[in-house]
């Protein structure tokens, strides 16, 4: 049989190293995919230019978060098949990516990706804000508003029994 095309590591046509490739990323430690993540393999086997998909999975030395960091990750567990899991991940494009990918051959269920963009960026907006400037106590008197303005002319409250009168 003759292949067209060019040959990989080991003599294998760029199908053939993708399946490797992917075989070895996405091992459990058994030796075998993880069996939750044999759709995603499935799907990136399936795809029209395999060299892509190679060429995605290409080591980045010393850079975690790649693509193929992530797959090791998910493969042996360390990364839980959650949309909670993938938020808190970096870097965030390479995250994303991979979630839509597993969203997409149903590994995990379909969500709006504009919902996952601005959870993400609340989620680090909030962090940062409150680095800046700590959130503070209780209510300034002012803010109380309509039981302040409610007391009698010449009368003290304080603000606990303020705030016990504005609460239903």
């Amino acid at each position: 049989m003759r292949v067209r095309g060019k040959l990989h590591g080991g003599r294998l046509c760029t199908r053939c190293a993708l399946a490797g490739r992917l075989a070895g990323l996405l091992d459990d430690g058994t030796g075998a995919i993880r069996p939750e993540l044999a759709p995603l393999a499935d799907a990136l086997l399936a795809m029209d230019n395999p060299l892509s998909g190679l060429t995605w999975l290409y080591p980045r030395q010393g850079r975690s978060g790649s693509a193929d960091d992530l797959l090791r990750r998910l493969g042996r567990g360390e990364i839980q098949l959650t949309h909670e899991a993938f938020n808190g991940l970096q870097p965030w494009r390479a995250a994303s990516h991979l979630r839509d990918l597993l969203m997409a051959c149903g590994v995990l269920p379909a969500i709006d990706k504009q919902l996952c963009a601005f959870e993400r960026w609340l989620d680090i907006h909030l962090a940062t804000v409150h680095r800046q400037r700590p959130c503070p106590g209780p209510a300034p008197f002012h803010h109380l508003g309509g039981p302040a303005r409610a007391s009698a002319p010449g009368q003290r409250r304080n603000r606990s029994a303020l705030a016990r009168e504005a609460t239903p």
